[in-house]
């Protein structure tokens, strides 16, 4: 199969999945995830007027950070950041399979956005897709040999869901595996970043994990 048939066997699935995710979210008078649907809409959607809420970790300052704008069309809005973000992790799913040399690697689209967690994670306001989009995105171009890009990107996983933290220490095995420990620092990036983004307002340097 040449190159650009499987990237357009990609495209073509990632497409057909936006359709029918965009068709049920335009007709659909229900969501799911209860009330920390709502929660997280809300925070996404008064962030503007309230900036503090970006650093609010229960919130998720990363899914607050992209949601806010698909926030202010309403709750339709935050579930089709979490369409695009599932898809995303789709279609990168489908690149690392690729890379790592599956033949049918472009079914992981579906078989990503169709799980069953995904699937019901995208018609929410729960930070399950975003998530997923960050880890596989990190993993990919782990698997392309770009350690430090992905480290980078995985370093923001922590501010998706905190309990994801428990990775960590398999990114670093793996860093350590391949011979590539010096990109393991650049898993602090995004704990630096936004430990010195919401020092001024907490007045606490350790706010990321103090606050929880």
């Amino acid at each position: 199969m040449n190159f650009a048939k499987q990237f357009g066997l990609i495209a073509l699935l990632a497409l057909g999945s936006l359709g029918y995710f965009l068709y049920y979210l335009s007709i659909m008078e229900w969501t799911s995830g209860g009330g920390d649907t709502y929660t997280h809409y809300l925070f996404a959607r008064y962030a503007f007027e309230h900036p503090h809420y970006f650093v609010d970790h229960w919130g998720k300052p990363i899914f607050t950070l992209f949601a806010a704008p698909f926030a202010q069309l309403g709750l339709k809005g935050v579930e089709l950041m979490n369409i695009l973000s599932g898809l995303g992790a789709g279609v990168f799913a489908s690149l690392t399979a690729k890379q790592l040399g599956y033949k049918f690697h472009f079914l992981a689209v579906i078989f990503t956005v169709f799980a069953p967690i995904m699937y019901i994670g995208i018609y929410s306001g729960l930070t399950e897709p975003i998530s997923a989009l960050v880890v596989i995105a990190g993993v990919y171009f782990y698997s392309v040999q770009k350690y430090k890009l992905g480290s980078v990107i995985l370093s923001f996983l922590i501010l998706c869901r905190t309990e994801l933290f428990i990775y960590y220490p398999l990114f670093l095995l793996f860093l350590w595996w391949v011979k590539s420990l010096k990109a393991a620092p650049f898993l602090l990036t995004g704990f630096i970043l936004y430990t010195l983004i919401g020092w001024p307002y907490y007045g606490d340097f350790f706010w990321i994990i103090t606050k929880q």
